[in-house]
């Protein structure tokens, strides 16, 4: 049942029977499958790196396990992620190879939208770890962390507190120095960083912190505050163009075609389908960068960071759908040789 990462070979692959089991399963595995088939981006050489966490017989629940394991182990928490070797992933390499001339323009500005509800984990190692390290760093920002951070009504009640209007810039500058602190001095980022082009994104700041998520492919259940920051590709490093090996089990992640240019990167899953997206934005990662407090007042006050409410979005098969409806009014009839179908 080819292909698995765009290739026909080897015919059968050992991920057959598992893929076929996933397209027979829910929504969200049946996009996992699909993604798995389609997703040329993964070299051949990234998969034999990622082959190495998958246990034989390979099932659905172990090619799943394998995804989420290779993601944690090989990209999320590593100070150099697989997606940066050329030997690896020279493929989707843009910006950064020592021998290779840049594929976009060190002076383009990119922007990430980042989640400050998902720093949590970072939060919580401020108030312990961090608070014994560094004592007079952060002053009292985080004595009033919830100990328990499962308790996401506590960590927003938290994080309202603190994003107040008056107390906004003073605490979004303690955040960036304490991802800083936690990324580069106790050497535990967390990778990979992903942006779009600033020139794509800025057209959708008037629409709130909801229609941000929405635009990058975020999906939310509950709320939470975003933050926005910019910066250029010269800062970033090396720039890469993702692939679902590196989102890990994310069944909102969509392959770009292989007539998209590799400038663009990929493209992220527009989430809302009511009106349809009728632009594409670029996607890339990087990994985690320090943030100056300059990436965030660049941008106008008060549309720098936002509120977002719990998205009640239509079915990932809607989304599926009217993404792979624009991947295919882009690229044209191609899109049907390479994706047979979306979901």
């Amino acid at each position: 049942m080819p292909p698995v990462f765009g290739r026909n070979l080897p015919d059968p692959h050992p991920y057959d029977v598992a893929i076929s089991s996933m397209l027979s399963k829910t929504v969200g595995e049946r996009a996992m499958a699909i993604n798995l088939m389609s997703d040329y981006r993964v070299s051949a050489e990234r998969e034999r790196a990622f082959d190495s966490y998958v246990r034989r017989p390979c099932t659905d629940f172990l090619l799943r396990s394998a995804l989420k394991d290779y993601f944690e182990t090989q990209v999320r928490p590593r100070k150099r992620p697989d997606y940066v070797y050329n030997y690896l992933n020279g493929n989707n390499i843009l910006n950064g190879y020592a021998y290779a001339r840049p594929i976009i323009k060190p002076d383009v500005q990119l922007v990430r939208v980042l989640d400050l509800n998902g720093l949590k984990h970072v939060f919580q190692w401020a108030q312990t770890e961090g608070r014994r390290s560094y004592p007079a760093r952060w002053g009292s920002t985080f004595d009033t962390f919830p100990r328990d951070v499962a308790n996401d009504r506590a960590v927003m009640d938290f994080l309202d507190r603190r994003m107040g209007r008056r107390t906004v810039g003073d605490f979004v500058r303690t955040v960036l120095d304490v991802l800083s602190v936690h990324s580069t001095l106790e050497k535990k980022p967390f990778q990979p960083t992903w942006a779009t082009t600033w020139t794509a994104f800025r057209e959708h700041i008037t629409g709130g912190a909801n229609r941000w998520l929405e635009v990058i492919g975020i999906s939310k259940r509950i709320p939470c505050w975003l933050i926005l920051l910019k910066y250029t590709v010269r800062e970033a490093g090396t720039v890469v163009r993702p692939t679902q090996l590196d989102g890990g089990w994310y069944q909102f992640h969509f392959p770009s075609p292989p007539r998209a240019l590799l400038s663009r990167g990929g493209h992220p899953m527009d989430l809302r389908t009511s009106p349809r997206a009728v632009k594409l934005l670029p996607e890339y990662i990087h990994k985690q960068i320090h943030h100056p407090i300059e990436h965030w007042t660049n941008i106008t006050p008060d549309s720098n960071y936002g509120r977002s409410s719990a998205l009640v979005s239509t079915s990932l098969s809607k989304q599926r759908q009217a993404h792979y409806g624009l991947l295919a009014s882009t690229y044209g009839s191609s899109i049907l040789r390479w994706m047979k179908r979306a979901i």
